[in-house]
């Protein structure tokens, strides 16, 4: 093993991130208005939206199902914000709509897509 010399490192204040001062801990720093904070490599990483919460959380459920209480608990765990029942109630909606989602009561479950096939026996989505 090598030994690494400790290293001093000069944060200058523009909007741009910059590699953190130890490896070891990996990561950016951003600097912004002569302050500091490290980006997540989670932060990097493409933004899920509340669709694809829902859906992901229907799928899971499976044939029990889930109501959409539960459903918006999951997401706010997951996209680390509140936001109102109201947009997952409108989520599972257009889901409805679209044939992706059903309601029986206060419960909500997945439809199973199916492939269809045309006269010609070609398969569609």
């Amino acid at each position: 093993m090598v030994p690494v010399a400790p290293m001093t490192m000069i944060f200058m204040v523009s909007p741009f991130a910059v590699p953190a001062p130890s490896a070891a801990r990996g990561g950016l720093m951003e600097v912004k208005s002569g302050t500091a904070r490290r980006i997540s490599q989670a932060a990097n990483a493409p933004k899920r939206t509340l669709r694809q919460i829902v859906l992901e959380r229907l799928e899971e459920a499976g044939p029990k199902g889930s109501k959409a209480a539960a459903i918006r608990g999951y997401a706010k765990d997951n996209l680390q914000r509140d936001f109102s029942i109201k947009a997952v109630g409108m989520t599972l909606n257009r889901l409805a709509k679209e044939g992706r989602a059903r309601r029986a009561g206060q419960v909500w479950f997945p439809v199973q897509q199916r492939l269809q096939t045309e006269d010609d026996g070609a398969i569609t989505f």
